[in-house]
This record gives C-alpha cells, sequence and structure tokens, in this order.
C-alpha cells in the first residue's frame, strides 16, 4: 500500500510478482525462507571525472581478501568497488582503510590515479550487499518472485541483469498461464518456473567454484577458502 502526502490505499489484485530484490521482501511476508550462501558485501566510491581518464574498459582484480572492479559511469566518472566477506578485517567500513588497500592494487591504482597520487582527504566508501541467497520457494499463494527476490548471484558472474530479465519475463509468463486458468500440478507453469529458476542457480553455482578455484595464489586465505571448499 502506499499514497501521496504520506497517505496511504490499498490495491487489491490477483497476483504480485516480488522485484524487491535481495530483501525479497514479499515472498518472506507470505513464508518464504531466504538462503543465504555467503557473506560477500561491496564497498565502493564513485569518484569524479577525469579528463586523463579515456579508457572506457571496466577492470576486475583480485587480492588475498576479495577481489576490486572498476568501470566508467556514463556521468563520465569512475565506479571503484572492493567485493570481501563482511566478517573479515577487510571489510573495515573506513575511507583511509579503503584507500589504502586501493592504492596497493597493482592494476586497478594505475587507473584510478593516472593524474597523481591519491586524494589526501579521501572519500569514505560505501556499502551494499552483494551474497548470493535464493528462496527455498520461489512463487506460493497469490505471488511470485523474480529478479535478485528470487535468486541472487555473486556480481563477478555478470549474471544480474541477465538473471533479472530472463526471470522476470519467465515469471510474467508462468504468472499470465495461470491466471489464465492452465492447472496446478507437477507439469503447471508456475513449477515450471521455478525448475528453471532451480536449473540457472545449478549452473552459477557450478561455474561459481571453478572461477573463485582458477585464484590459486591465495588458496589459504579464508576468503578464497571458502568459496572452493567444495570443488571437487
Amino acid at each position: 500500500s502506499g499514497g501521496g502526502s504520506g497517505g496511504e490505499r490499498t490495491v487489491r489484485c490477483r497476483w504480485v510478482i516480488d522485484a524487491t530484490g535481495r530483501a525479497a521482501a514479499i515472498a518472506v511476508r507470505c513464508g518464504a525462507r531466504r538462503r543465504v550462501r555467503d557473506r560477500l558485501t561491496a564497498l565502493y566510491v564513485p569518484l569524479e571525472a577525469d579528463p586523463l581518464d579515456t579508457d572506457r574498459r571496466s577492470l576486475v582484480e583480485s587480492d588475498e581478501d576479495g577481489w576490486w572492479y572498476t568501470a566508467p559511469q556514463p556521468s563520465g566518472g569512475r565506479l571503484v568497488a572492493y567485493f570481501t566477506d563482511t566478517d573479515l578485517p577487510a571489510a573495515t567500513h573506513t575511507a583511509r582503510h579503503f584507500h589504502r588497500r586501493m592504492s596497493a592494487t597493482r592494476h586497478v591504482s594505475r587507473w584510478v590515479h593516472r593524474d597523481g597520487p591519491p586524494p589526501t582527504s579521501p572519500t569514505a566508501p560505501r556499502r551494499a550487499a552483494a551474497h548470493t541467497a535464493h528462496l527455498d520457494r520461489v512463487y506460493g499463494d497469490g505471488w511470485t518472485a523474480a529478479g535478485d527476490a528470487a535468486v541472487a548471484f555473486d556480481p563477478l558472474s555478470s549474471q544480474g541483469v541477465l538473471t533479472a530479465l530472463y526471470t522476470g519475463l519467465s515469471a510474467g509468463l508462468a504468472v499470465d498461464a495461470h491466471l489464465s486458468g492452465v492447472p496446478d500440478g507437477a507439469d503447471s507453469p508456475l513449477a515450471a518456473y521455478a525448475d528453471h529458476v532451480a536449473a540457472a542457480r545449478s549452473a552459477y553455482l557450478r561455474g561459481h567454484r571453478v572461477i573463485h578455484a582458477q585464484e590459486a595464489r591465495w588458496s589459504d586465505r579464508s576468503f578464497w577458502a571458502r568459496r572452493v571448499a567444495d570443488v571437487p
């Protein structure tokens, strides 16, 4: 419910698509359970436009406790993000700690500090959830989850936008078929949608293990060991 001027109003509908992101607010309220696989978090800083920064590529660089990502933004600035686990010291949420670690990188630091040394008053990073998670069920009586609400992937997979589009389209088609009178059951459109989401998650997990196992320099560090512990 919602409304203008601080008021509320009730909207009635036959079905709700939960597209509330990792919170899965509607699904959880309807009794679904959120299964969180890891503690990945993103610490990120948007940088102002630099006339010397003409490289439009994105870059990923690993370190002993996680991985860095930087990419140009449509505004002309650049985003720099560090991904690590919330329980590790590397996740310290201060400007000094973030920029010190960034300056220690081999590649990201050269892209960010093209025009000279780091700023004397660095910006503190913001934080965003980046963990892998899924719902124990992606539909119920009157609702269906899509996008990150249904299944959320590690950004390293580069599957976020694709999965959001795929599950959004698939959920819409499944709900439309259900409301059009297709009977429930093991072969129902909603059950088929749930199977497709589960298959996408299984494929992601296999790739997730393989990709992280390729970084062998810090296999004894907690961040990397956690992600390859179940690799055959």
